[in-house]
């Protein structure tokens, strides 16, 4: 009988040292993601350029740059052929529309420069 209460008090002894040393290294884990997380991320709510950010932070702020430069070469494409277009009306001769389109006046501004000498001749 001695012998089968000492088998169940060292299993029993057994089961609270693994579950002991789960649970430590369970906090332990825990602990050392969470300062990972802090390192990595926690510098992402400074809007500061020269602070360093983490990597889905910069990959999303290179994303919404990105997009909203190519928004921006969209609408003055845009802005550029209307112009172009109502030159072309203005002056009743598509030539110099297209002339300034092939010698490549694309931004608005030079095309207003243009225009200006256009219609002044």
């Amino acid at each position: 009988m001695k012998t089968k209460i000492g088998i169940v008090v060292l299993l029993c002894l057994f089961g609270l040292v693994g579950y002991g040393s789960y649970s430590k290294g369970y906090s332990d884990a825990a602990s050392s993601a969470a300062t990972e997380h802090a390192t990595e991320y926690g510098n992402d709510w400074n809007g500061d350029p020269s602070v360093k950010h983490s990597a889905s932070y910069s990959l999303g702020y290179a994303r919404g740059h990105g997009a909203g430069y190519a928004e921006t070469r969209q609408k003055d494409f845009v802005e550029c052929g209307e112009k172009l277009a109502q030159l072309a009306v203005e002056t009743r001769n598509p030539k110099i529309a297209a002339r300034l389109m092939v010698d490549g006046y694309v931004v608005p501004s030079q095309l207003e420069a243009a225009a200006a000498q256009y219609k002044q001749k």
